[in-house]
Protein backbone atom coordinates (compact mmCIF):
# COMPACT_ATOMS: atom_id res chain seq x y z
CA UNK A 1 0.00 0.00 0.00
CA UNK A 2 2.66 2.93 0.91
CA UNK A 3 4.29 1.62 -2.07
CA UNK A 4 1.42 2.54 -4.37
CA UNK A 5 1.03 5.84 -2.14
CA UNK A 6 4.23 6.91 -3.19
CA UNK A 7 3.60 6.22 -6.55
CA UNK A 8 0.77 8.44 -6.65
CA UNK A 9 3.85 11.42 -5.90
CA UNK A 10 5.16 10.15 -9.45
CA UNK A 11 6.67 12.94 -11.69
CA UNK A 12 5.23 11.24 -14.45
CA UNK A 13 1.05 11.45 -15.11
CA UNK A 14 0.94 8.19 -17.25
CA UNK A 15 2.74 6.72 -13.35
CA UNK A 16 0.41 8.27 -11.06
CA UNK A 17 -2.63 7.53 -13.05
CA UNK A 18 -1.75 3.20 -13.09
CA UNK A 19 -1.26 3.69 -9.08
CA UNK A 20 -5.02 4.92 -8.99
CA UNK A 21 -6.02 2.12 -11.20
CA UNK A 22 -3.96 -0.81 -9.52
CA UNK A 23 -5.58 0.83 -5.84
CA UNK A 24 -8.46 0.63 -7.31
CA UNK A 25 -8.63 -3.05 -8.54
CA UNK A 26 -7.04 -3.92 -5.22
CA UNK A 27 -10.01 -2.71 -3.33
CA UNK A 28 -12.10 -4.59 -5.46
CA UNK A 29 -10.76 -7.73 -5.18
CA UNK A 30 -9.40 -7.64 -1.96
CA UNK A 31 -13.20 -6.03 -0.58
CA UNK A 32 -13.88 -4.24 2.46
CA UNK A 33 -11.35 -5.43 4.62
CA UNK A 34 -9.15 -2.92 3.25
CA UNK A 35 -11.31 -0.43 2.12
CA UNK A 36 -11.32 1.46 5.21
CA UNK A 37 -7.11 1.71 5.19
CA UNK A 38 -7.06 2.09 2.00
CA UNK A 39 -8.81 5.43 2.18
CA UNK A 40 -7.46 6.37 5.42
CA UNK A 41 -4.39 6.33 3.53
CA UNK A 42 -4.91 8.69 0.87
CA UNK A 43 -6.72 11.16 3.48
CA UNK A 44 -3.31 11.27 5.06
CA UNK A 45 -1.09 11.07 1.43
CA UNK A 46 -3.59 14.68 1.31
CA UNK A 47 -1.87 16.56 3.62
CA UNK A 48 1.77 15.81 1.59
CA UNK A 49 3.57 19.32 0.72
CA UNK A 50 4.08 17.53 -2.72
CA UNK A 51 1.32 18.57 -5.01
CA UNK A 52 2.17 15.41 -7.44
CA UNK A 53 1.07 13.55 -4.19
CA UNK A 54 -2.41 15.69 -3.92
CA UNK A 55 -2.95 14.86 -7.39
CA UNK A 56 -2.27 11.16 -7.38
CA UNK A 57 -4.61 11.37 -4.09
CA UNK A 58 -7.60 12.72 -6.55
CA UNK A 59 -6.37 10.28 -9.10
CA UNK A 60 -7.00 7.45 -6.60
CA UNK A 61 -9.80 8.68 -4.94
CA UNK A 62 -11.23 9.07 -8.93
CA UNK A 63 -10.75 5.25 -9.64
CA UNK A 64 -11.51 3.65 -6.17
CA UNK A 65 -15.24 5.53 -6.44
CA UNK A 66 -15.81 4.51 -9.78
CA UNK A 67 -15.06 0.79 -9.08
CA UNK A 68 -16.28 0.12 -5.85
CA UNK A 69 -19.95 -0.14 -4.99
CA UNK A 70 -21.86 2.00 -3.53
CA UNK A 71 -23.23 -0.27 -0.55
CA UNK A 72 -19.02 -0.48 0.39
CA UNK A 73 -18.32 3.13 0.27
CA UNK A 74 -21.04 3.60 2.34
CA UNK A 75 -19.31 3.75 5.71
CA UNK A 76 -16.37 6.05 4.09
CA UNK A 77 -18.56 8.55 2.51
CA UNK A 78 -17.69 11.15 4.95
CA UNK A 79 -14.45 10.58 4.29
CA UNK A 80 -14.35 10.28 0.25
CA UNK A 81 -16.02 13.88 0.55
CA UNK A 82 -13.73 15.78 3.08
CA UNK A 83 -11.05 14.74 0.92
CA UNK A 84 -12.49 16.08 -2.32
CA UNK A 85 -13.54 19.40 -0.96
CA UNK A 86 -10.24 19.83 0.97
CA UNK A 87 -8.38 19.40 -2.83
CA UNK A 88 -11.04 20.96 -4.50
CA UNK A 89 -9.96 23.97 -2.57
CA UNK A 90 -5.86 23.51 -3.09
CA UNK A 91 -3.75 25.95 -3.93
CA UNK A 92 -2.19 24.17 -7.32
CA UNK A 93 -4.70 24.27 -10.55
CA UNK A 94 -3.78 20.91 -11.50
CA UNK A 95 -5.18 19.10 -8.06
CA UNK A 96 -8.17 21.88 -8.47
CA UNK A 97 -8.80 20.25 -11.73
CA UNK A 98 -8.45 16.23 -10.55
CA UNK A 99 -10.86 17.05 -7.26
CA UNK A 100 -13.24 18.43 -10.08
CA UNK A 101 -13.14 15.33 -12.00
CA UNK A 102 -13.67 13.23 -8.57
CA UNK A 103 -16.38 15.38 -7.75
CA UNK A 104 -17.94 14.36 -10.62
CA UNK A 105 -17.66 10.94 -10.24
CA UNK A 106 -18.39 11.27 -6.16
CA UNK A 107 -22.47 13.24 -7.13
CA UNK A 108 -22.72 9.96 -9.77
CA UNK A 109 -21.91 7.34 -6.75
CA UNK A 110 -22.62 9.05 -3.98
CA UNK A 111 -25.56 11.05 -4.92
CA UNK A 112 -26.57 14.42 -4.11
CA UNK A 113 -25.21 14.09 -0.20
CA UNK A 114 -21.69 14.92 -1.85
CA UNK A 115 -22.98 18.36 -3.71
CA UNK A 116 -24.87 19.06 -0.19
CA UNK A 117 -21.81 18.78 2.01
CA UNK A 118 -19.56 20.34 -0.78
CA UNK A 119 -21.39 23.22 -2.89
CA UNK A 120 -22.77 25.42 0.40
CA UNK A 121 -19.24 25.07 1.98
CA UNK A 122 -17.48 26.56 -1.11
CA UNK A 123 -20.34 29.32 -1.33
CA UNK A 124 -19.55 30.43 2.78
CA UNK A 125 -16.30 30.68 1.45
CA UNK A 126 -17.16 32.94 -0.75
CA UNK A 127 -17.72 35.54 1.62
CA UNK A 128 -14.45 35.42 3.06
CA UNK A 129 -12.41 37.86 1.91
CA UNK A 130 -8.87 36.95 0.58
CA UNK A 131 -7.05 33.57 -0.15
CA UNK A 132 -10.57 31.54 1.14
CA UNK A 133 -12.63 33.32 -1.33
CA UNK A 134 -10.37 32.82 -4.65
CA UNK A 135 -9.51 29.28 -3.67
CA UNK A 136 -13.27 28.74 -3.16
CA UNK A 137 -14.56 30.44 -6.57
CA UNK A 138 -11.53 27.86 -8.30
CA UNK A 139 -13.30 25.55 -6.52
CA UNK A 140 -16.68 26.22 -7.64
CA UNK A 141 -14.98 26.47 -11.52
CA UNK A 142 -13.90 23.19 -11.34
CA UNK A 143 -17.11 21.56 -10.26
CA UNK A 144 -19.00 23.57 -13.43
CA UNK A 145 -16.74 22.70 -15.87
CA UNK A 146 -18.38 18.88 -15.02
CA UNK A 147 -21.60 19.52 -13.49
CA UNK A 148 -22.83 22.89 -14.53
CA UNK A 149 -26.52 21.57 -14.96
CA UNK A 150 -26.43 20.51 -11.23
CA UNK A 151 -24.47 23.19 -9.40
CA UNK A 152 -25.47 26.58 -11.44
CA UNK A 153 -29.01 26.79 -9.72
CA UNK A 154 -27.44 26.11 -6.29
CA UNK A 155 -25.05 29.14 -7.55
CA UNK A 156 -26.65 31.87 -8.87
CA UNK A 157 -29.93 32.55 -5.95
CA UNK A 158 -26.45 33.28 -3.64
CA UNK A 159 -24.85 35.37 -6.02
CA UNK A 160 -27.53 37.39 -7.29
CA UNK A 161 -29.05 38.13 -3.66
CA UNK A 162 -29.21 41.78 -3.31
CA UNK A 163 -27.26 43.64 -2.85
CA UNK A 164 -24.98 42.10 -5.06
CA UNK A 165 -21.39 42.66 -3.69
CA UNK A 166 -18.49 43.38 -6.12
CA UNK A 167 -17.25 39.94 -5.05
CA UNK A 168 -20.48 38.22 -6.34
CA UNK A 169 -20.19 39.93 -9.51
CA UNK A 170 -17.12 39.11 -10.23
CA UNK A 171 -17.63 35.44 -9.29
CA UNK A 172 -20.88 35.43 -11.78
CA UNK A 173 -18.56 36.93 -14.52
CA UNK A 174 -15.81 34.21 -13.89
CA UNK A 175 -18.53 31.10 -13.79
CA UNK A 176 -21.13 32.19 -16.12
CA UNK A 177 -18.24 31.54 -18.72
CA UNK A 178 -18.20 27.90 -17.87
CA UNK A 179 -22.31 27.10 -17.53
CA UNK A 180 -22.94 26.25 -20.88
CA UNK A 181 -26.21 25.28 -21.70
CA UNK A 182 -26.82 25.57 -17.60
CA UNK A 183 -27.08 29.96 -18.11
CA UNK A 184 -30.41 29.15 -20.26
CA UNK A 185 -32.54 28.56 -18.11
CA UNK A 186 -31.40 31.54 -15.50
CA UNK A 187 -30.03 34.12 -18.21
CA UNK A 188 -32.96 36.30 -17.69
CA UNK A 189 -32.94 36.01 -13.96
CA UNK A 190 -29.20 36.86 -14.02
CA UNK A 191 -29.77 39.89 -16.58
CA UNK A 192 -32.25 41.59 -14.18
CA UNK A 193 -30.57 41.76 -11.39
CA UNK A 194 -27.18 42.66 -12.17
CA UNK A 195 -28.57 45.55 -14.37
CA UNK A 196 -30.85 46.63 -11.44
CA UNK A 197 -28.03 46.72 -9.43
CA UNK A 198 -26.34 48.86 -12.25
CA UNK A 199 -29.04 51.27 -11.87
CA UNK A 200 -28.84 51.38 -8.28
CA UNK A 201 -25.19 51.10 -7.13
CA UNK A 202 -23.49 53.93 -5.72
CA UNK A 203 -19.87 52.11 -4.99
CA UNK A 204 -17.78 52.64 -8.22
CA UNK A 205 -16.04 49.37 -7.65
CA UNK A 206 -18.88 47.60 -7.02
CA UNK A 207 -20.45 49.35 -10.53
CA UNK A 208 -17.55 48.54 -12.22
CA UNK A 209 -17.51 44.85 -11.30
CA UNK A 210 -21.46 44.70 -12.10
CA UNK A 211 -20.89 46.17 -15.04
CA UNK A 212 -17.91 43.84 -16.20
CA UNK A 213 -20.59 41.11 -15.07
CA UNK A 214 -22.93 42.20 -17.08
CA UNK A 215 -20.67 42.21 -20.21
CA UNK A 216 -19.56 38.62 -19.47
CA UNK A 217 -23.14 37.04 -18.90
CA UNK A 218 -24.24 38.56 -22.56
CA UNK A 219 -21.08 37.90 -24.12
CA UNK A 220 -21.40 33.90 -22.73
CA UNK A 221 -24.55 33.42 -24.62
CA UNK A 222 -23.82 31.65 -27.87
CA UNK A 223 -26.52 30.05 -28.72
CA UNK A 224 -30.27 28.93 -27.92
CA UNK A 225 -28.88 26.63 -25.63
CA UNK A 226 -27.28 29.26 -23.68
CA UNK A 227 -30.53 31.51 -23.71
CA UNK A 228 -30.29 33.46 -26.75
CA UNK A 229 -33.70 33.07 -28.47
CA UNK A 230 -34.92 34.00 -24.13
CA UNK A 231 -32.90 37.09 -23.97
CA UNK A 232 -33.91 38.25 -27.14
CA UNK A 233 -37.85 38.13 -26.20
CA UNK A 234 -36.84 39.55 -23.06
CA UNK A 235 -35.16 42.43 -24.65
CA UNK A 236 -37.13 43.10 -27.04
CA UNK A 237 -40.52 43.40 -24.78
CA UNK A 238 -38.70 45.60 -22.21
CA UNK A 239 -38.36 47.85 -25.30
CA UNK A 240 -42.43 47.72 -25.66
CA UNK A 241 -43.05 48.58 -22.12
CA UNK A 242 -45.83 51.13 -21.05
CA UNK A 243 -43.05 52.54 -18.16
CA UNK A 244 -40.43 54.66 -20.11
CA UNK A 245 -37.78 53.17 -17.86
CA UNK A 246 -38.62 49.84 -18.45
CA UNK A 247 -37.81 50.93 -22.09
CA UNK A 248 -35.20 52.87 -21.43
CA UNK A 249 -33.46 49.76 -19.69
CA UNK A 250 -34.49 47.46 -22.86
CA UNK A 251 -32.72 49.62 -25.25
CA UNK A 252 -29.37 50.34 -22.77
CA UNK A 253 -29.54 46.15 -22.68
CA UNK A 254 -29.71 46.08 -26.28
CA UNK A 255 -26.95 47.90 -26.75
CA UNK A 256 -24.81 46.28 -25.00
CA UNK A 257 -25.28 43.42 -26.00
CA UNK A 258 -24.84 44.14 -29.00
CA UNK A 259 -21.31 45.41 -28.28
CA UNK A 260 -21.00 42.27 -26.33
CA UNK A 261 -21.78 39.15 -28.03
CA UNK A 262 -19.90 37.37 -31.03
CA UNK A 263 -23.03 34.97 -31.38
CA UNK A 264 -25.60 35.05 -34.73
CA UNK A 265 -28.53 37.05 -33.38
CA UNK A 266 -29.79 38.06 -37.26
CA UNK A 267 -33.21 36.23 -36.83
CA UNK A 268 -34.06 38.94 -34.34
CA UNK A 269 -32.81 41.88 -36.18
CA UNK A 270 -35.68 42.96 -38.29
CA UNK A 271 -37.76 43.04 -34.91
CA UNK A 272 -35.01 45.19 -33.35
CA UNK A 273 -35.12 47.66 -36.43
CA UNK A 274 -39.02 48.27 -36.55
CA UNK A 275 -39.36 48.64 -32.52
CA UNK A 276 -35.95 50.74 -32.17
CA UNK A 277 -37.13 52.94 -35.05
CA UNK A 278 -40.25 53.32 -33.83
CA UNK A 279 -38.95 54.87 -30.32
CA UNK A 280 -37.19 57.62 -32.52
CA UNK A 281 -40.41 59.41 -32.04
CA UNK A 282 -41.14 58.24 -28.16
CA UNK A 283 -42.62 60.88 -26.24
CA UNK A 284 -39.89 60.48 -23.79
CA UNK A 285 -36.88 61.81 -24.59
CA UNK A 286 -34.62 59.74 -22.72
CA UNK A 287 -36.05 57.01 -24.87
CA UNK A 288 -35.15 58.38 -27.44
CA UNK A 289 -31.57 58.69 -26.70
CA UNK A 290 -31.45 55.15 -25.69
CA UNK A 291 -32.87 54.25 -28.80
CA UNK A 292 -30.32 55.70 -31.06
CA UNK A 293 -27.95 54.18 -29.25
CA UNK A 294 -29.25 50.90 -29.64
CA UNK A 295 -29.72 50.72 -33.16
CA UNK A 296 -26.32 52.17 -33.83
CA UNK A 297 -24.68 49.57 -32.08
CA UNK A 298 -26.97 46.94 -33.86
CA UNK A 299 -26.18 48.48 -37.26
CA UNK A 300 -22.44 48.07 -36.66
CA UNK A 301 -22.58 44.49 -36.15
CA UNK A 302 -24.53 44.44 -39.65
CA UNK A 303 -21.98 43.48 -42.47
CA UNK A 304 -22.79 46.08 -45.63
CA UNK A 305 -24.30 43.56 -47.75
CA UNK A 306 -26.69 42.44 -45.06
CA UNK A 307 -28.12 45.61 -45.41
CA UNK A 308 -30.03 45.39 -48.20
CA UNK A 309 -32.41 43.01 -47.05
CA UNK A 310 -33.48 45.56 -44.52
CA UNK A 311 -34.64 48.10 -46.64
CA UNK A 312 -38.05 47.30 -46.97
CA UNK A 313 -38.78 46.70 -42.96
CA UNK A 314 -37.34 49.60 -42.41
CA UNK A 315 -39.24 51.92 -44.99
CA UNK A 316 -42.22 50.00 -44.15
CA UNK A 317 -41.47 51.30 -40.18
CA UNK A 318 -40.56 54.88 -41.02
CA UNK A 319 -43.95 55.27 -42.86
CA UNK A 320 -45.25 54.52 -40.00
CA UNK A 321 -43.60 56.38 -37.20
CA UNK A 322 -44.47 60.15 -36.22
CA UNK A 323 -47.04 62.24 -38.21
CA UNK A 324 -47.14 63.58 -41.94
CA UNK A 325 -45.06 67.16 -41.68
CA UNK A 326 -43.83 66.53 -38.53
CA UNK A 327 -40.08 65.64 -38.11
CA UNK A 328 -39.51 62.33 -36.23
CA UNK A 329 -37.63 63.38 -33.00
CA UNK A 330 -34.62 60.64 -33.61
CA UNK A 331 -33.95 61.76 -36.65
CA UNK A 332 -33.67 65.37 -36.00
CA UNK A 333 -31.03 65.29 -33.80
CA UNK A 334 -27.32 65.68 -33.87
CA UNK A 335 -25.76 62.72 -35.57
CA UNK A 336 -29.23 61.57 -35.93
CA UNK A 337 -28.91 60.20 -39.18
CA UNK A 338 -25.79 58.16 -37.86
CA UNK A 339 -26.60 54.66 -37.59
CA UNK A 340 -28.18 54.45 -40.86
CA UNK A 341 -25.38 56.06 -42.96
CA UNK A 342 -23.79 52.87 -43.91
CA UNK A 343 -26.25 52.26 -46.12
CA UNK A 344 -26.38 55.24 -48.13
CA UNK A 345 -29.57 54.07 -49.73
CA UNK A 346 -31.57 54.64 -46.96
CA UNK A 347 -30.87 58.24 -46.83
CA UNK A 348 -33.48 58.67 -50.05
CA UNK A 349 -35.81 56.47 -47.92
CA UNK A 350 -35.97 59.02 -45.38
CA UNK A 351 -35.68 62.09 -46.79
CA UNK A 352 -39.94 62.96 -46.88
CA UNK A 353 -39.65 62.27 -43.40
CA UNK A 354 -36.53 64.78 -42.21
CA UNK A 355 -36.68 68.27 -41.60
CA UNK A 356 -36.01 70.62 -44.51
CA UNK A 357 -32.66 71.33 -42.59
CA UNK A 358 -31.35 68.10 -42.75
CA UNK A 359 -32.98 67.01 -45.95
Amino acid sequence: MSIIVRILASPALEQRETAARCLADSCRRLGESVLGEVIASLQKAMGSDDRRQREGVCLALTELMANTGKSALEAHEDAVIAAVRTALVDPDANVRSAAGQAFDVAQQVIGTRAIDETIPTLLDALQTPGPTADAALEALREVMQVRAEKIFPILVPRLTAKPITAFNARALSALVRVAGSALGRRLTNIVDALQSALESEQDDETLEALDSALNAVLASVEDHESGLGSLQMHMLSLCKHEVPAKRITGCNLYARFCKATEADFSDYVVDFIRQLVSLFDDRTGDVVGAAWSALDALVKTIDKEDMEALVVPLRRTIEGVGMVGKPVDGFSRPNGLKPILRASHFLLLLAPFLPASLD
